[in-house]
């Protein structure tokens, strides 16, 4: 299902392959090891055994000088048609490795463009396609599994100062849950109500205390909501040391799970959106008369998006975040903190 390492080293058959593996790496020698035995399959079939191998180093993960000797032995043979013996390695002088004389290209091409220059005339001829609406409709319902909502509180309402807090959580699809903060003034049977959307979820309640405490003084409810992997649903360290939001950490790793299972992150958290719109219309603090939803950070494009699928929706009020990203393409250097939460694969060939 897919295309694997083999099918990687198929598509080279039946030309000279050699395969370098360090045996203590993090990437489990094991996988190497089935690779390679299915792949050699593919060289003698086409009669050509001898051009495929396969070496490996008892190291870490790096490329060894032990690797280096082997693969300049592999080109050796198959290019120059001779062997070599002893060190193949000639260390060169910095000097004599610059390609440029300064060496850097930028100042010395005229046509020189960075890769935020590439994206952003990649952006500018890209067409338009047709209804991006009925697209983004697709992309946020692709594959999920619904179930009943189940809205119930986890526990009896807390009092702190004049406002009512409870906590709610309910079901968002099969297996999978959605949870809220519902804030309201104390002593009000029913309220208007606004979600609350930003960075980090509930989690982060206390940083928008100021926003609230104004929201309860007008009289409104404020029903702060986690989408998939912020607040209450963090996801436990996908290992020892991974951080939750960086590069290669927790939230890296399950944004890239979903994008090869053709999905992602923010398709996800839209979707989670409008389940909490469905939460939102059952609890019994909500007056009925229609939704509000503000957003706050890069979590504001959930709200965006959100919006154009659902009326419910009745008034969006949005702090910060990317407002168009055909401009975020040209910032440089950019904030890549957790940035594939907050790309959708594939909008810009529909709408910014």
């Amino acid at each position: 299902d897919g295309c694997d390492h083999a099918d990687i080293l198929l598509s080279c058959a039946p030309k000279p392959v050699l395969v370098l593996a360090a045996e203590y790496d993090f990437f489990p020698k094991e996988g190497t090891d089935e690779t390679v035995a299915e792949a050699r399959r593919y060289w003698e079939l086409c009669g050509r055994a001898e051009a495929f191998g396969c070496f490996t180093d008892a190291v870490f993960h790096c490329y060894s000088d032990a690797m280096q000797q082997e693969a300049a032995r592999f080109f050796s043979r198959w290019l120059l048609g001779k062997e070599y013996g002893g060190s193949l390695l000639v260390r060169a002088e910095p000097e004599r490795s610059l390609c440029t004389e300064s060496g850097q290209t930028s100042a010395e091409y005229a046509d020189f463009k960075r890769a935020a220059q590439l994206y952003c005339d990649y952006a500018a001829v890209l067409p338009r396609r047709g209804d991006g609406e009925a697209w983004l409709n697709r992309v946020v319902h692709h594959s999920r599994r619904p179930a009943a909502l189940n809205l119930r509180p986890l526990r009896a309402s807390d009092q702190v100062g004049e406002t009512r807090c409870t906590r709610w959580m309910w079901r968002t699809q099969e297996e999978m849950f959605g949870y809220g903060l519902l804030l309201a003034p104390w002593g009000r049977k029913t309220v208007p109500l606004t979600l609350a959307v930003w960075d980090g979820g509930t989690k982060a309640t206390a940083d928008h205390a100021a926003w609230i405490d104004e929201q309860i003084a007008a009289g409104r409810g404020v029903f702060v909501v986690d989408l998939a992997g912020e607040g209450q649903t963090e996801p436990y360290p996908v290992a020892p040391n991974a951080k939750l939001l960086r590069r290669y950490g927790t939230m890296y790793k399950l944004a890239c799970d979903l994008l090869m299972l053709g999905d992602s992150l923010p398709a996800l958290r839209i979707y989670d959106l409008l389940k909490a719109l469905d939460a939102a219309e059952g609890l019994p603090e909500y007056d009925g008369g229609g939704l509000s939803v503000f957003g706050c950070g890069r979590s504001a494009l959930y709200a965006r998006l959100a919006r154009r699928l659902d009326p419910r929706i009745q008034s969006l009020t949005c702090e910060g975040g990317v407002e168009s990203y055909s401009a975020f393409l040209a910032e440089e250097p950019y904030d890549d903190e957790d940035i594939l939460g907050h790309t959708l694969p594939g909008m810009l060939a529909y709408f910014d």
